[in-house]
């Protein structure tokens, strides 16, 4: 098994999501058995750049940076459940707890995009202080953290209010943040 060395990973134990530039798929690897389970196309078109799995991990919704969409991907059955097209490429995502919105996040844009996680419609757009690079939501659902790289920073935001609500120093352009699924805490890579 090869990947494109630029590959994002999402874990979902025991599953490993990972987006296979190079080969425009998302491969699923189980990490107890040490096997690919299974591949899934994200077509001709596609440049799969980032990856979230809802919370029943029954879908899956993929950046397409280069054709600027995003797609929701069926893990059940593995095929295209629907595509969304976007003026701007989408950077990064994350699936709200609940299962109900999905975030989307543009290095050229300073905006949160909230939309369906079922119809991919848009539902809100929220302004920030400078385009970011990646989104976590906190286990309560009720805050986004987003790395600010081009300011040094991670920006808080409240998900109910749609304001940001801190502005965190976070050192030299923070790349990528997670959201730890049993506490408070956040981890930041740089």
């Amino acid at each position: 098994m090869s990947f494109y060395s630029d590959s994002l990973v999402y874990c979902c134990h025991p599953l490993v999501y990972i987006c296979d530039r190079s080969n425009k798929r998302i491969a699923v690897v189980d990490i107890a058995d040490e096997k690919q389970t299974m591949q899934i196309s994200c077509g001709e078109d596609s440049d799969p750049y980032g990856i979230a799995i809802s919370p029943n991990s029954s879908c899956a919704y993929v950046a397409n940076y280069i054709s600027k969409t995003i797609q929701k991907l069926d893990l059940t059955h593995e095929n295209k459940l629907d595509t969304k097209k976007l003026s701007s490429s989408p950077k990064a995502l994350a699936v709200s707890p609940c299962g109900g919105f999905l975030y989307v996040v543009f290095d050229t844009k300073p905006v949160l995009l909230v939309l369906d996680a079922h119809t991919l419609e848009e539902v809100s757009s929220i302004s920030l202080p400078a385009p970011a690079s990646s989104v976590t939501v906190v286990p309560n659902g009720r805050t986004a953290y987003l790395t600010l790289p081009s300011l040094d920073q991670t920006a808080a935001v409240d998900l109910q209010s749609h304001v940001v609500i801190h502005l965190l120093k976070s050192g030299s352009s923070p790349n990528h943040i997670v959201s730890a699924s049993t506490g408070p805490n956040l981890l930041l890579q740089r």
